[in-house]
């Protein structure tokens, strides 16, 4: 269905939905949540599909008012639910059970864009509510019990109160960051309500934030035209990345933190996030691109366009994980080297084998499982990486 060496489209799925707002893989990588602008004025829908055929697995959403979309996706409780977030009209932050499509949370934003990120770990729900307090509320992703709210700051005086654009959580789930909508980026450390640092970020509407995978850089792209990467610590600028030539509407990291995927006008372009230098990109074929995810083990990448059009592709510079072994003759002792490997879903595991170990012998690739046979006192002990 691809070509692996240039990363052609593996799948188009074309639908009768508005345009494409947003997407979320789910944890297990066999299924992707799409959410849509409206349909002729009349819907606000998010669908969840398998990712390599393309069928539709459910379907969730409500009537709502002309100019409605769904502005943020994020997988609770291991996948079985799934954070929804709406606006500018009828705006709030749902949650469904997605076995049978019951809504298990309602936070009404009213006329206003809300917006939600879940933790890496699925333990931390976060909306960022731009109706009546203007807040963080901070919820039990398990419980969906609220457990904190921090009111958003101030801008200009006592009557300006700022909005909330986008946020994303550190993959501890300790901090959030937060595009605000006086263009400035605010890291706070929820649980005692404090600024890490903020900064001056865009000239323009924050569209979108996402933390590396090690939390230790993030990224923010803006309808300035501008991909900027920050150190998470600090904020310190480290890059400030242009290309697209348009409005950049959405961005994250790979699983490995290798690559950063923007979309922009019609184009899905890759950076080194070290380097800042661009690593190739994707033609949308004149269409609007408007929402991008990598799949939880790097391989794939999505992205969805505004005719609209959900393309499933295969990431270009996906890079297998890779398992080392230093093994000193006659020694007990082994070191192990693992490259390339994702922030999670992934488990290292071991077995043994009485057979007789060879020094010829090399490592075994087999569907994704690394394997590399070791002797220690005739005993062959079988490492291998197994993508969950």
């Amino acid at each position: 269905m691809w070509n692996p060496s240039t990363g052609v489209h593996t799948e188009r799925i074309d639908t009768d939905a508005g345009a494409v707002s947003a997407l979320a893989f789910a944890p297990d990588g066999k299924s992707i949540a799409v959410g849509y602008g409206p349909n002729n004025g009349l819907q606000r829908q998010v669908k969840t599909r398998a990712t390599l055929d393309g069928r539709q697995l459910g379907e969730y959403g409500e009537s709502a008012l002309d100019g409605s979309v769904v502005t943020s996706l994020g997988f609770c409780a291991g996948g079985t639910n799934l954070a929804v977030g709406y606006g500018p009209c009828g705006g709030s932050a749902r949650v469904f059970e997605l076995a049978h499509g019951n809504r298990v949370l309602l936070v009404d934003g009213a006329m206003t864009r809300d917006y939600v990120a879940v933790s890496p770990t699925r333990s931390h729900l976060f909306v960022a509510d731009n109706y009546a307090a203007l807040a963080l509320r901070i919820f039990d992703a398990q419980s969906f019990l609220q457990i904190t709210n921090i009111p958003s700051p101030w801008s200009g005086g006592p009557s300006n109160m700022c909005g909330m654009a986008c946020l994303a959580s550190s993959p501890t789930g300790t901090n959030v960051l937060i595009g605000h909508t006086d263009q400035v980026l605010r890291m706070w450390e929820w649980a005692t309500r404090k600024v890490v640092w903020k900064a001056n970020a865009h000239i323009s509407t924050i569209n979108r934030v996402a933390f590396s995978p090690d939390g230790n850089l993030v990224v923010s792209v803006s309808d300035d035209q501008t991909i900027k990467i920050w150190d998470a610590a600090t904020g310190e600028l480290r890059h400030t990345l242009t290309g697209h030539g348009a409005a950049v509407k959405d961005v994250g990291f790979s699983p490995s933190g290798a690559v950063i995927a923007s979309v922009g006008g019609d184009t899905v372009r890759f950076w080194d996030p070290i380097t800042g230098q661009q690593l190739g990109y994707f033609d949308a074929e004149t269409k609007r691109v408007s929402a991008v995810a990598f799949s939880p083990d790097g391989a794939f990448v999505a992205y969805g366009r505004t005719d609209p059009v959900l393309v499933l592709a295969r990431n270009p510079f996906f890079v297998p994980p890779r398992l080392s072994v230093t093994h000193a003759a006659g020694g007990n002792a082994i070191d192990l080297t693992v490259t390339n490997l994702p922030a999670s879903g992934y488990t290292l595991e071991s077995s043994l084998d009485l057979e007789t170990w060879s020094d010829d012998e090399t490592p075994l690739s087999i569907n994704g499982t690394f394997s590399v046979p070791v002797s220690s006192d005739g005993v062959r002990r079988f490492y291998r990486i197994r993508l969950n």
